[in-house]
């Protein structure tokens, strides 16, 4: 008998752990780990970047530790290379990150979500490239 109220209690577990509303809970925290991977790859990017006059993060960061990869130093003629490949490399993975938050979002979550809109709008303000 016992047995049986221990099947019942997990099985009635599993079914409000697959409710929908649980489903949605999960999919969202889903959405936004994917969101803060591609905003923390880009942050670590800009570690990364070519110092530009609009820089001043840049540049002050060009001169630091930092910037070591667990390799060596990126200064040097091939360092300039090895730290704009770097950056290339954070950056696309950053976008992947991205993207794949605001699919699974716009599968799963209504258009007029403020989390939808967000995302949508930081990728334009971050991935999208004027042409």
């Amino acid at each position: 008998m016992k047995q049986r109220n221990k099947d019942s209690e997990a099985l009635l577990q599993i079914k409000s752990e697959l409710s929908k509303n649980e489903l949605l809970d999960k999919i969202v925290l889903i959405i936004v780990s994917l969101f803060c991977m591609g905003t923390e790859l880009r942050f670590k990017s800009q570690l990364y970047a070519p110092p530009t006059q609009n820089s001043p993060l840049s540049q002050q960061l060009s001169h630091t530790s930092l910037l070591m990869s667990p390799q060596g130093n990126l200064s040097g003629r091939d360092g300039n290379e090895d730290r704009q490949q770097l950056y290339k490399e954070i950056r696309a993975k950053s976008e992947r990150w991205h993207a794949n938050a605001i699919h699974l979002a716009s599968t799963f979550l209504p258009d007029e979500c403020p989390l939808v809109g967000h995302m949508i709008n930081s990728y334009k303000k971050h991935h999208m490239r004027v042409r």
